[in-house]
Parts: C-alpha cells; sequence; structure tokens
C-alpha cells in the first residue's frame, strides 16, 4: 500500500495511528510471550506428580511457612 501511494501524484500519505499502535506493542509484547511460555512449560513440569512430591518436600525441607501446590494454567473465558 505504501509503496503504491508513494507512486501517486498529489496524494499525501497518511499512517494509520491503530495499526502503527498495533505494530508497536506487538513488536514488544514478543518477549513477554517467550517468558510466558517459559514459566508454562515450568509450571508443567511441577504438575507430574513425581515433581510435585519433589517441590513440596523441597518446601519442608527449606521451612517453608506453608508448603504450596502448582497452580496450572486456567482458562478466563
Amino acid at each position: 500500500m505504501i509503496k503504491a501511494i508513494s507512486n501517486l501524484d498529489n496524494v499525501i500519505q497518511i499512517p494509520c495511528m491503530a495499526h502503527t499502535f498495533q505494530l508497536v506493542i506487538e513488536k514488544r509484547l514478543a518477549s513477554a510471550l517467550v517468558f510466558i511460555a517459559c514459566a508454562k512449560r515450568l509450571i508443567w513440569f511441577f504438575m507430574y506428580l513425581k515433581q510435585m512430591k519433589r517441590l513440596k518436600a523441597t518446601q519442608v525441607v527449606l521451612n517453608y511457612q506453608k508448603v504450596l501446590d502448582a497452580i496450572g494454567d486456567v482458562s478466563t473465558y
């Protein structure tokens, strides 16, 4: 579109601000999505029974006041 408009005479290009915001936000969210994916993999690792037992045992050894379970991904819709 940009190339086509630039070839036209007497036409001023005004970029869409919403689209520009979308591109910027999408680019910045990429690093957050990588972090989220890593966190989900770690949580799923601790959802296996053997790993959950080891997680709880480690919390006991470290004298945690409250022994916690891993909480899986929950759909909100």
